[in-house]
């Protein structure tokens, strides 16, 4: 269980945790201290009580507790009552804000939190994304709280806590933008579609600000569509395909795009490339250099969506 807890605002961290240090005689593993210094201060720090289940330590050297759900739920939402198993629309995350009342996430059903409701995603130097699904929507789609998270011996740490909807195996990675430490969301539309339908793949990249973790970008990964007649002497179905690499470097993002155009026997068309940068702008979100080549191609042709597959 979570023991001792300790809110503190942003700015008062990094003196918190020196006091702390100075306080102590029983000092950090060393790695533990650079892989602090490799993430944004934390929003919130809670002492892990010293049990850390039967027969385990809390404090041994070189082993990084894991949280169960349970836990985890508790450390974003501080108030989470287990035995109740919902959140209420004004719940507070640890960050003192609601995420649930992000706009995302309006019109969703509260659903019964029970194990498994947590998506996770990992990165270096230990970081973790946790997606705490507690909203449902007829679409589909699941809804909650997300939060960059870590765990130490003795603390656990949230570093940042937004809002996010999607679908409920969109996949979490941790990634770094030079000094920048980043969240991606990687949900994926067109995984299971049928024949001839149109979906997309979308990423969503969040950067932790001042304990909020701000959905800085979306980039489409994978886009396809079909349209009629839509191609100079090419009689009927069209594909239009997007597929998208991208690349995570000092500075910013780089996206790759590649947009093929292809008959309805498969033949190639034409095809289209295109390097795109997005960077840091002042107020912190990212700004592209490029349109994306799905709007040039596709746009231009104006196709029409056929009918739903009978397949």
């Amino acid at each position: 269980m979570l023991a001792a807890r300790t809110f503190v605002p942003y700015g008062w961290v990094l003196s918190l945790l020196t006091a702390s240090a100075c306080a102590s005689t029983e000092e950090r593993p060393r790695t533990e201290d650079d892989a602090r210094q490799l993430a944004p201060l934390p929003a919130c720090l809670v002492q892990l009580d010293g049990a850390g289940g039967p027969g385990r330590s809390a404090r041994t050297e070189g082993v990084i507790r894991s949280l169960r759900e349970e836990q985890i739920w508790n450390l974003v939402y501080p108030g989470f009552d287990a035995k109740r198993g919902t959140l209420p629309a004004d719940a507070r995350a640890c960050n003192g804000r609601k995420p649930l009342e992000d706009p995302l996430l309006s019109g969703g059903a509260s659903a019964r939190i029970d194990e498994g409701a947590i998506a996770l995603g990992a990165g270096s130097d230990r970081l973790k994304v946790a997606w705490l699904r507690s909203l449902t929507y007829p679409d589909g789609t699941m809804g909650g709280a997300l939060a960059m998270i870590r765990t130490f011996e003795g603390t656990a740490e949230v570093y940042a806590v937004g809002s996010y909807r999607g679908r409920a195996k969109t996949l979490f990675t941790i990634e770094r933008i030079g000094p920048e430490v980043v969240a991606v969301a990687q949900d994926d539309g067109c995984a299971a579609r049928k024949a001839n339908a149109a979906c997309e793949t979308m990423v969503n990249v969040f950067r932790p600000r001042f304990g909020v973790l701000d959905r800085v970008a979306t980039i489409a990964q994978e886009r396809i569509t079909y349209a009629t007649d839509a191609e100079p002497g090419v009689r009927g179905q069209t594909e239009y395909r997007l597929s998208s690499a991208i690349q995570y470097v000092d500075g910013g993002i780089r996206v790759l795009e590649q947009v093929l155009v292809r008959d309805e026997l498969g033949r190639e068309v034409r095809k289209a490339e295109l390097e795109r940068a997005y960077t840091f702008a002042p107020d912190g979100m990212m700004v592209v250099d490029e349109d994306s080549l799905w709007s040039r191609v596709v746009a231009s042709t104006k196709p029409r969506t056929p009918p739903p597959s009978r397949n």
